[in-house]
Order: structure tokens, then sequence, then C-alpha cells
């Protein structure tokens, strides 16, 4: 069995309950919930903004794991406002290279 390698990232805030940023068990790397948030708590209005900072924080939790965006198999996004969806996937698209269609009940 692998040993689980737990990481707090020191660059982005502490986690707030018992939970670290990223863990590693062998070649496998899972990243803990992460928002858009900026450094100094405050949220930006623009949903764009906040897929930023989240994508920025994301990469510095896989290369604290010797990881990159080439290794992550799925990422989970949660939006509020339906209406933003488009702008969040083209955000999307220019990490992943392509623009994934939603599935057929969110349109």
């Amino acid at each position: 069995m692998p040993s689980i390698q737990r990481i707090i990232v020191p660059d982005i805030p502490p986690p707030v309950s018992h939970y670290c940023h990223v863990t590693r068990a062998g070649p496998h790397v899972w990243v803990a919930g992460v928002v858009g948030r900026a450094q100094d708590g405050s949220i930006p209005s623009d949903v764009v903004a906040q897929f930023d900072i989240a994508i920025a924080v994301m990469d510095k939790c896989l290369k604290a794991a010797s990881a990159g965006p080439e290794h992550v198999v799925k990422v989970q996004v949660f939006i509020t406002d339906i209406t933003e969806r488009q702008r969040s996937t083209r955000a999307a698209s220019r990490i992943s290279g392509t623009i994934c269609r939603p599935p057929l009940w969110s349109r």
C-alpha cells in the first residue's frame, strides 16, 4: 500500500478545518476544494476573475505535489448563476485546450 503524504501549501490561506490542501498517495494526487477567493479574503464579483484565482491556487497545489495541469483528470466547477456558465466554460478552455459540452440537463 502506498504511503499517504498530506501537504499544506504555504503560499495559500491555511485550511479552515481539519483537512489539507493536497493529498498524495503513490502516483495519485487529490486537491481539496479550491475557491476563487483572493489572498486578502475578498471574492471578486466577476466569475472569470474567480476562476482565474482558483486555477492559480490549484496550480500551486499541484506543484506542491510534483504534479501539473497535464495530470488533472477531473475538475468539478460550481457556479451560483447559471447565466455565467458560458463565460466560465470559456475560461476553463484556456487551461484544458478544449471546451467540453455541458450535460443536456444544464442547457
